[in-house]
């Protein structure tokens, strides 16, 4: 399975705090979701949340925006200063669930917050319109079911922040050093917060220029003294490793009477022969050979060049088959007096990304596993940058493992971890590693970030391998890999190794379950490398209780429905407490009788009545808690309209938002020009109608069929009514035959 959650992500522009040579982290404040930490019972969001932490990932039971209260209550919610406001970054498909990840960037007063921001996942639900319910609402459907939100809200912004830059973009080149090229600055208004240690928000300019003496720069200015807060070069070096594969087949392209070494995505740069330390990407640089030359040749660029540009154009190709990322305008050197391999910051797959290859211990570093390595960094760094000890090793960790699993997909030999072995170099092992366990390595600085990453490649060695001894059960590769993809955007500015392992706990509990095997290696496997989870099914031992429902699906007219504990637990079942989540919650009766949506005790919640709900389906949740567990039991429940005679969510909102007298906009309610006019009605019937089954798919079923009274058995549709401007009007359901 290749689906994308890419999404839960924390808007993260440019995460620093720091001053030129001393860097400071947010966290050091304790300003983010104080509002959430401190959320009680009259917070819209405190029914619908399942766990009680509130600094991380908020774990939820289904829930739609109208039942937190619309889109204004649920931002409120989120963080109670009427000035802080959110914006749209954009929506993904999830690649473990059937949803959606919604990315939000933190404003005040309109100026972004740096790091600030929320993400939500949200489920589609059934027969919904598919656009926005409200203006400014995530673009999901107003049926769709919020799952998780992970927050990162800076708060305590009053009236002493300023908003009023009293220096000017135009300005900010005279407080720039000497050797900077003015036209080429470039700048964006933030708040950042702690920038100089003293956990003060401050108005800034974050910067990208060009220096004559230093090449491209990127800094912080404080948009009210001038002060150069921070500012260092735009590359940042990593690793990497090399091999010979003869005569292969280029992806190349013609140009103006040429071949050239270059496709719609990648290019490919020769710079043997230029200064070591030049690193300026010269299109004359790009080898070329007539068109009538049959052959490229030895004379027209480096072999190492045609290598790295023939395993790079692969290893893109299996980013974008095996893990759904598109990368764009890449650009590939090869430099043999260069001493290492580099991919410079600022890079990222969409966006265009720089990679220089040199040689290590006189070993070329053009291999797969080096390459998919690099490449990986400019995956990672659309999460969080590698500019301290803690983020630049996960950053080589989680490199390594992107190096590791696209070798693996591309070698001959399949598998293998080793990062260099075919140069053949020893850069890394993530078997045999003795910085397998984090609590010896957490100390290491920015310099030992290699060695420090270590131990996260290991885990995911653990992961893919299993280790019986232990009871870490093997897991499949590619959902490893999917299980990291989806906790990228969960981790703030600066994670370490306990944020990705709370990240991937969640992920891999929402989509494999508790007991599943894959939620056990995750977890398992995390305590193997000394990063402890604090979990119970740490322990092989320690048997898994879970939830059994009579059905997944009951229909709202038989009223009945049982959730049980399976195996039953060696505790007090006196002392455990049922409780449903969703709409209309308190309103359920059940055998034992409820306290509102609460059953103290039993082995089961036999539920005897199903209050009725304005829609359906309805998703409800059924969690159970007891002390010895150590953690709730969730169960998921969709109570359906088996016979038909209610409405869905789609006539829900449509009859709603017409009643309110807001017309639907083309993306939630409205046909396209196109459609409009496809569907449109004769001119003395200037409506148009289309058909739905009860699911919400779009029959075809023509008006003299509707006016008919023969044509099998009867049925319940629903129909829609759309006006000649492709505007919804009304939707009802009828029997036809």
């Amino acid at each position: 399975m290749r689906i994308s959650f890419t999404t839960i992500f924390l808007l993260l522009a440019f995460a620093l705090s720091g001053q030129s040579g001393k860097l400071h982290q947010n966290h050091e404040c304790g300003k983010a979701n104080l509002t959430l930490q401190g959320m009680g019972e009259a917070n819209p969001l405190y029914q619908f949340l399942i766990g009680e932490d509130r600094e991380g990932v908020l774990k939820t039971h289904p829930f739609t925006l109208d039942e937190a209260g619309g889109w204004a209550a649920f931002q409120q919610a989120l963080s109670g200063n009427p000035h802080i406001a959110y914006e749209f970054v954009s929506v993904t498909k999830s690649r473990l669930v059937d949803g959606y990840v919604v990315r939000y960037q933190q404003l005040y007063h309109g100026i972004p917050v740096v790091t600030g921001g929320f993400t939500i996942l949200i489920e589609p639900g059934p027969g919904a319109i598919p656009g926005p319910p409200c203006e400014g609402c995530p673009p999901v459907d107003p049926c769709g079911l919020v799952m998780m939100i992970a927050p990162q809200i800076y708060e305590g912004l009053d009236a002493s922040v300023p908003t009023t830059p009293l220096i000017g973009l135009t300005g900010i080149a005279s407080h720039l050093p000497a050797s900077a090229i003015p036209a080429s600055v470039e700048g964006e208004l933030r708040i950042v917060d702690n920038i100089k240690g003293d956990c003060a928000y401050r108005l800034a300019w974050k910067l990208h220029y060009a220096d004559t003496a230093q090449g491209q720069r990127i800094g912080w200015l404080d948009a009210q003294t001038g002060e150069l807060l921070y500012e260092r070069s735009l590359h940042d070096s990593k690793n990497a490793p090399t091999a010979d594969w003869g005569v292969q087949w280029m992806n190349d392209s013609e140009n103006e009477g040429n071949t050239v070494l270059r496709n719609d995505r990648l290019a490919a740069y020769d710079m043997t022969g230029n200064l070591a330390g030049d690193r300026v990407f010269d299109n004359n640089l790009i080898p070329t050979s007539p068109i009538a030359q049959l052959e490229w040749g030895v004379g027209d660029a480096d072999p190492e060049a045609f290598q790295l540009f023939w395993m790079s154009d692969q290893a893109i190709d299996e980013f974008s088959n095996a893990l759904g990322i598109e990368f764009a305008n890449v650009r590939v050197a090869w430099h043999p007096a260069e001493q290492n391999a580099f991919s410079f910051a600022g890079g990222t797959p969409g966006g265009g990304a720089d990679f220089l290859f040199g040689r290590f211990l006189g070993a070329s570093l053009v291999e797969y596993d080096i390459i998919g390595h690099e490449l990986g960094h400019a995956i990672i760094r659309q999460f969080f940058l590698s500019n301290l000890a803690e983020n630049s090793s996960l950053h080589e960790g989680l490199a390594d493992i992107f190096g590791t699993y696209i070798e693996s997909l591309l070698h001959l030999a399949g598998l293998d971890w080793v990062i260099g072995n075919h140069a053949p170099l020893l850069i890394r092992d993530l078997e045999n590693t003795a910085n397998n366990c984090f609590a010896n390595i957490a100390g290491f600085g920015i310099n030992q970030r290699h060695a420090r990453g270590e131990a996260l490649g290991h885990w995911f060695f653990l992961c893919v391998t299993g280790d019986p001894a232990t009871g870490i059960p093997p897991m499949d590769i590619d959902e490893a890999m999917q299980v990291i993809l989806e906790a990228l955007p969960n981790l703030g500015s600066n994670p370490d190794y306990p944020d990705l392992m709370a990240a991937t706990m969640d992920i891999a509990e929402h989509a494999f379950g508790t007991c599943s095997d894959q939620f056990l290696t995750i977890l398992r496997a995390w305590e193997q490398i000394c990063v402890p989870t604090g979990h119970r099914l740490a322990n092989p031992g320690e048997p898994c209780v879970f939830l059994i429902s009579s059905t997944d699906m009951p229909c709202e007219e038989s009223n009945v429905f049982s959730v049980c504990l399976s195996p039953l637990a060696g505790y007090d079942l006196a002392d455990g407490r049922w409780t449903i989540t969703g709409r209309n919650s308190v309103y359920f009766q059940s055998v034992a009788g409820m306290q509102g949506n609460s059953q103290q005790g039993g082995s089961c919640l036999h539920v005897t009545s199903i209050p009725d709900m304005p829609f359906y389906p309805q998703a409800m949740t059924i969690h159970y808690w007891h002390s010895g567990l150590g953690q709730a039991l969730a169960q998921r429940i969709t109570i359906a309209d088996c016979d038909g005679d209610d409405p869905t969510c789609r006539e829900y909102y449509a009859t709603s938002l017409r009643q309110q007298g807001d017309e639907p906009q083309l993306a939630a309610g409205r046909l396209s020009p196109a459609a409009a006019a496809e569907d449109a009605a004769p001119a003395e019937e200037p409506l148009a109608i289309i058909a739905y089954d009860l699911m919400g798919r779009r029959l075809d079923i023509g008006r003299e069929r509707l006016q008919s009274s023969q044509g099998g058995p009867p049925r319940i549709i629903v129909l829609t009514y759309w006006d000649k401007d492709g505007n919804f009007v009304k939707s009802e359901k009828v029997f036809i035959h």
